[in-house]
């Protein structure tokens, strides 16, 4: 009978520490499935442009349901025929920031009509959502002007990390890949219009969120990363400065 119990013993041992193994061994492909990442959040700024449109309110909803913020550049023109939609924006705490009135490009020849329609919304976003905002993106991005001509324009400027090439997808994963290849600090380009980008959050922010990602306005990445936005300056990435 002792003997008998000896291996009893020894196969109870055995299973406890087989149970045990199983529990704390991880697999390769874990964090791919979503388990959090060790290495603190990896803040990034997700951007709206040329909204809003009916897609908007969508986005709007997923952000919200899921605790992201995203800073939309809006176009005063469709805000115009929107304000609801840009009121409820600010309401969730997303920042409202200046596209132009009506989609124009700045030259060396229009800084007066440039200004004007900057003017135009931001008095918009203003009355919409009671804050004034100094954050601007340029249709098109601001590429290839002069320093002395980006000096005329009393706004911080924003650009972008990654352009998430939303508006031509073919599948969410194109644009799901390209935010997970995010970095701390980086600043990724995307658009209120396409239904394919309201998908790629929706089936991503979850488990982005979990692996450790935390998206923020511009002005809050800004923040958290110790940065203090200049106006006429030219702003790319908003990495924290070592």
């Amino acid at each position: 009978i002792y003997g008998y119990m000896a291996k009893l013993f020894i196969f109870s041992l055995l299973a406890f520490s087989m149970l045990v193994f199983s529990a704390c061994a991880k697999s390769p492909n874990d964090d791919l499935k979503g388990n959090p990442i060790k290495s603190g959040k990896i803040k990034i700024a997700l951007t709206f442009d040329d909204g809003p449109v009916e897609n908007t309110k969508r986005i709007l909803d997923i952000l919200a349901k899921n605790k992201a913020k995203a800073t939309f550049f809006i176009q005063g023109s469709y805000a115009e025929k929107d304000k609801d939609t840009v009121r409820r924006m600010a309401e969730l705490g997303m920042e409202v920031a200046n596209h132009t009135y009506t989609h124009i490009s700045l030259t060396n020849n229009n800084v007066e009509s440039f200004m004007e329609e900057l003017n135009k919304s931001d008095d918009l976003i203003e009355s919409l959502t009671h804050k004034k905002t100094t954050i601007l993106r340029f249709p098109g991005g601001a590429y290839g002007y002069s320093e002395k001509l980006i000096e005329k324009i009393p706004y911080s400027i924003f650009n972008w990390t990654t352009d998430t090439k939303d508006w031509q997808a073919n599948n969410t994963k194109d644009i799901i890949d390209k935010i997970r290849a995010s970095k701390d600090g980086d600043i990724l380009f995307l658009h209120d219009y396409p239904t394919i980008t309201a998908r790629a959050l929706e089936e991503s922010l979850p488990e982005l969120i979990n692996e450790g990602y935390e998206f923020m306005t511009l002005s809050e990445l800004a923040k958290a990363n110790g940065i203090t936005l200049k106006l006429g300056t030219i702003y790319d990435g908003l990495k924290k400065n070592n």
